[in-house]
């Protein structure tokens, strides 16, 4: 169904009885292990324990996704985007406009599951998935395009989890920046980053600081170390899925690092002491940053 839509209704038009393909944004994600977490709880006695975690944290996490459902009692024809939901797969489709060629949905999507990616992690579960564009179809019944094959490939690589801009959806990032002086002048300078491999992911953890100087949340901060670790942990011994959290660990550490570099206390004597009191509480990240050479693993004789 889409964010702000009854069923039965479509972003996507059927003309002659045949449904039409749209220029696209799709995102697609899925939990990181959520098939395996799913067995172990079985296995352990605490599959009620798990679905009540899962369920609470994905209530929560959806929160953003449907953020439009009350909007669209008082403006049936306010909708953006088509949202499939099932447990941990979801995949959203919105359709580009004719307004700067895509660029106010592409920095939507982008906020909204920088959102949902920060909410689950901050309740212990970590996502990876693809943003791509392209032709799309959706419906209550069917999604179908080229686009959700380019943003299903990224997820199903097996790697890092993150949410990656596909080359189609990155060319179409590049051709918005062409339209700016500086990049640090965009939205996608806060809202992306690039890995050491050459992927543009998701900065996820930023959506921390969206309400800043206003509103700072360094608990959701905390909550998403908190998730590392355990996964750090958890998974010392299998090489496959501990990789994985080192690298969401290296990713945290250059968020708390880099954010308190942007962000020093103002020296000036006539600083607004508002934002001061906002940059120091900022400060106190350089806490948060996770010892990783406390999680390396060591070399072992063989068994």
């Amino acid at each position: 169904m889409s964010a702000k839509q009854t069923k039965g209704e479509s972003l996507y038009p059927i003309r002659n009885g045949q449904p039409q393909l749209m220029q696209s944004l799709v995102c697609f994600v899925d939990i990181l292990g959520f098939s395996q977490q799913t067995i172990e709880a079985f296995e352990n006695g605490a599959a009620a324990d798990f679905l009540s975690r899962i369920r609470k944290a994905l209530s929560s996490a959806f929160k953003g996704l449907r953020r439009d459902d009350e909007l669209l009692q008082l403006f049936p024809s306010s909708t953006l985007y088509e949202v499939k939901v099932f447990t941990d797969n979801v995949v959203l489709g919105y359709p580009i406009s004719g307004v700067n060629f895509g660029e106010p949905e592409l920095v939507d999507i982008l906020q909204i599951f920088s959102e949902y990616q920060l909410c689950l992690a901050a309740e212990g579960f970590l996502v990876r998935g693809g943003i791509a564009f392209g032709d799309l179809y959706m419906d209550d019944d069917i999604v179908f395009g080229e686009a959700l094959i380019e943003a299903v490939k990224l997820d199903r690589g097996g790697g890092s989890p993150r949410i990656c801009l596909a080359p189609s959806a990155l060319d179409l990032a590049k051709e918005h920046l062409k339209e700016w002086p500086e990049i640090k002048s965009t939205p996608y300078y806060s809202e992306l980053l690039l890995d050491a491999d050459g992927e543009v992911f998701l900065n996820y953890l930023g959506h921390s600081l969206f309400a800043f100087p206003d509103a700072f949340f360094p608990d959701l901060i905390e909550n998403h170390r908190e998730t590392v670790i355990k996964g750090l942990e958890s998974y010392c011994d299998i090489p496959s899925v501990k990789t994985k959290y080192e690298w969401a660990a290296r990713y945290h550490n250059f968020f708390c690092t880099e954010t308190v570099e942007r962000y020093p206390i103002p020296s000036h004597p006539d600083a607004d002491p508002e934002y001061g009191a906002a940059c120091a509480e900022i400060q106190e990240l350089a806490s948060q940053v996770i010892k990783l050479e406390e999680y390396a693993s060591q070399p072992s004789r063989l068994k």
